[in-house]
């Protein structure tokens, strides 16, 4: 039981006298509140590197781009390079 004048005076106290239903809640908090930290890691770390890769994908694009629309120039005008 409780030793102190109030019950629960101390931290000491608290968790000496937890009913093993409240150190298995416990144990279920902290697992699911790192669940969620691990999974928010997680998902920003994979977004940022999504993010990284569309921009460099979309750079990629643009130099094909200008590529084609050069090899196209250059179609057109009948093979003649401009110098």
């Amino acid at each position: 039981g409780c030793t102190g004048t109030f019950c629960n005076v101390g931290w000491s106290e608290v968790l000496s006298n937890m009913s093993p239903y409240g150190w298995a809640s416990f144990g279920i908090a902290f697992a699911l509140g790192f669940s969620v930290v691990g999974a928010a890691w997680g998902i920003w770390t994979t977004g940022s590197s999504l993010v990284g890769a569309a921009v460099g994908a979309a750079l990629v694009l643009f130099a094909m781009l200008v590529g084609v629309k050069f090899s196209l120039i250059c179609h057109l005008m009948g093979g003649q390079v401009l110098a």
